[in-house]
């Protein structure tokens, strides 16, 4: 009898070991959103997308995406339970630019954490305002590149 409970505690041990117990997740599980599908995404009524804006505090209050909220991704593990996370159809991550690394952390961050419907917007802020959109700033101004005005 304890050669049997041995066995399959060993057998459960190994399973554990191939599935890969880590916390590391792969670049390959980062599903990339375009400017033109964020767009979509963000021009339906009730479309369900929460827009992450993962740079620090003073990078968000001094131009952000229009709708976007301001979650630092030091902070991500403290809104695990948010509602605003835990009922959106689709979490969007953007930083500042084309060279950020740090929204592709954050998108690994919440795919640990069980989110599942996680895209990274691949060039941020930047490509957003490159494409002639408006951002918001502090208390509700909209800034626009001159060349879009």
């Amino acid at each position: 009898m304890f050669r049997k409970i041995w066995m399959c505690l060993f057998a459960l041990s190994l399973a554990l070991l191939a599935t890969g117990c880590s916390n590391k997740t792969s670049d390959a599980v980062i599903q990339v959103m375009t400017d033109t599908q964020l767009t979509t995404a963000l021009d339906g009524e009730n479309h369900g997308v929460l827009l992450i804006d993962i740079r620090q505090p003073a990078a968000f209050a001094s131009g952000h995406i229009p709708g976007a909220i301001n979650i630092p991704i030091s902070r991500l593990d403290r809104h695990q339970r948010d509602p605003l996370l835990t009922q959106a159809q689709k979490i969007v991550v953007y930083g500042n630019d084309w060279n950020d690394a740090l929204p592709r952390a954050a998108v690994k961050k919440l795919i640990r954490l069980d989110f599942v419907d996680v895209y990274y917007f691949h060039g941020g802020l930047q490509a957003w305002e490159d494409s002639g959109r408006a951002t918001s700033g502090p208390r509700g101004r909209r800034f626009m590149r001159p060349e879009s005005r």
